[in-house]
């Protein structure tokens, strides 16, 4: 007789694995489209890959100020990033690599304070609450005035 042995457990079921959340996969295109562009600004043909230091450099700023601001800021930048990939020369593409980190990283801070203040002032002005003119409300509630005499 094939089948379940007497005193054996049956398998443990199979755990789901969590699925992408719509922010996991926001952060994933946008780091593809930050790296896409780095490729795009160091002159990478078909195929070439950026060195894997760029991936991490990338992925330290998830936390500190986000990666559509230092998209922002790459773009804001490109111009002196093309410069010094065109005009300096360096020893080898690490080298190339954290001199372009290094002029995001000069930059950066003014670009997310930027960010900050228009997400701050952004929430300010939702919890506003705004009650049309043209929306009639009366108050109906009408104070008792107390007679203090006999207090006196």
């Amino acid at each position: 007789m094939r089948g379940k042995k007497i005193g054996q457990k049956p398998p443990a079921p199979k755990k789901k694995k969590p699925g992408v959340t719509g922010v996991q996969k926001e952060q994933y295109l946008m780091k593809n489209k930050i790296s896409d562009y780095l490729i795009e600004l160091l002159g990478y043909g078909q195929g070439m890959k950026l060195p894997t230091i760029t991936y991490k450099k990338i992925e330290e700023y998830r936390n500190t100020c986000g990666f559509e601001v230092l998209y922002e800021t790459i773009k804001k930048v490109s111009d002196s990033i093309r410069w010094a990939v065109n005009n300096k020369e360096f020893r080898n593409e690490v080298g190339k690599i954290s001199y372009i980190f290094a002029i995001i990283q000069n930059n950066i801070g003014e670009d997310y304070l930027e960010k900050k203040k228009f997400i701050e002032e952004e929430h300010k002005t939702r919890d506003i609450d705004v009650i049309p003119a043209d929306l009639n409300i009366h108050n109906d509630y009408v104070r008792k005035a107390r007679d203090l005499s006999e207090y006196i």
